[in-house]
């Protein structure tokens, strides 16, 4: 656990999470994943919430079906 953070250590962590996102929205590689990971889970934590929880709730949520308005045709393949 992260304890009470300083604003700076609250900001670092923050970053570091924040940079990563940006990475994997830009398709790029996101480097030391294991240091985000860690950054987001003390982030997490100070909400007083458990990682493994999060992550739990949301590879187990169930997704609604999505519809398509373009017609399927033979070129399509």
């Amino acid at each position: 656990a992260l304890g009470r953070p300083t604003s700076g250590t609250f900001s670092d962590k923050f970053k570091v999470v924040r940079h990563a996102r940006n990475d994997a929205y830009h398709h790029r590689i996101v480097r030391d994943r294991s240091t985000v990971v860690a950054a987001a889970e003390q982030l997490v934590d100070l909400l007083d919430m458990h990682m493994g929880d999060q992550v739990a709730a949301i590879t187990g949520a169930e997704l609604p079906g999505l519809t398509f308005a373009v017609v399927r045709e033979s070129r399509h393949g």
